[in-house]
Parts: C-alpha cells; structure tokens; sequence
C-alpha cells in the first residue's frame, strides 16, 4: 500500500462525506423553510 494511495483513499472518503453533510443540511433546511411558509400562510 503506497502513502499515496492512502491519502487518495482517505481524501475521496472526506469528500463523500462533505457531499453527504451538505445536501442533508440542505434538505433539512429546505424542509424546515417550507414548513414555516406553510405555518405562516394558515
């Protein structure tokens, strides 16, 4: 196993993981300002 290869491997799983958190931040926050313009219009 080269050194590089490791970082390679390690850097494309932080990415995954960054692409995972900010698309679930993203629909979660999507979900809650939807919800709130739908309180705000009953």
């Amino acid at each position: 196993m080269w050194p590089h290869l490791l970082v390679d491997q390690v850097g494309a799983r932080l990415v995954k993981v960054k692409e995972i958190t900010v698309s679930f931040i993203t629909t979660t926050w999507k979900q809650q300002y939807v919800l709130r313009e739908h309180l705000n219009m009953v």
